[in-house]
């Protein structure tokens, strides 16, 4: 008995015990204070102590293994009615987000010719030709210059 109390010692308290912030007995068979109440005696740290029951492997794989087959008429997700109508709606907004493909989205989401994205040297042939190589800042009537310098990075390459 010694030896079992030893090994039994390095174990925590029950859940219970854990709970009410007391001391645990730590018996095999259930401790002293979970005895008393009347309530199953579980230890989270070493399920041999736990007298909880564990479920039963008795399933073959063909009845552990589960498959979810959709039809084409599957709408997905639905919310439940009892939902607060503002949490609602951006709740429906995320659940349809999430069921369309990415392909679907807004053009945003295209890639932009890697040929046509401006760089710095593109920005300094520009600067240096309407700034006269910086000594001063065009005041041309057929283009906005400043404004063009400003923004060069955001505007598309057809008015850069």
């Amino acid at each position: 008995m010694p030896a079992e109390r030893s090994n039994l010692s390095r174990f925590k308290r029950c859940d219970e015990c854990r709970k009410h912030k007391k001391g645990c007995s730590q018996d095999k068979d259930g401790c002293i204070s979970c005895k008393a109440k009347g309530v199953p005696c579980v230890y989270i740290n070493d399920p041999s102590l736990s007298l909880a029951e564990e479920p039963s492997n008795d399933l073959d794989a063909s009845q552990s293994t589960s498959f979810v087959q959709l039809d084409a008429n599957f709408t997905g997700p639905s919310l439940n009615p009892s939902v607060n109508p503002k949490i609602r709606q951006v709740l429906e907004e995320y659940l349809t987000a999430w069921e369309s493909p990415v392909i679907d989205q807004s053009s945003s989401f295209e890639l932009e010719d890697t040929d046509l994205l401006p760089t710095m040297d593109d920005f300094l042939l520009v600067f240096n030709y309407s700034a006269d190589y910086g000594n001063s800042v065009s005041n041309s009537d057929a283009f906005d210059v400043q404004s063009l310098l400003a923004g060069f990075f955001k505007k598309p390459a057809v008015l850069r």
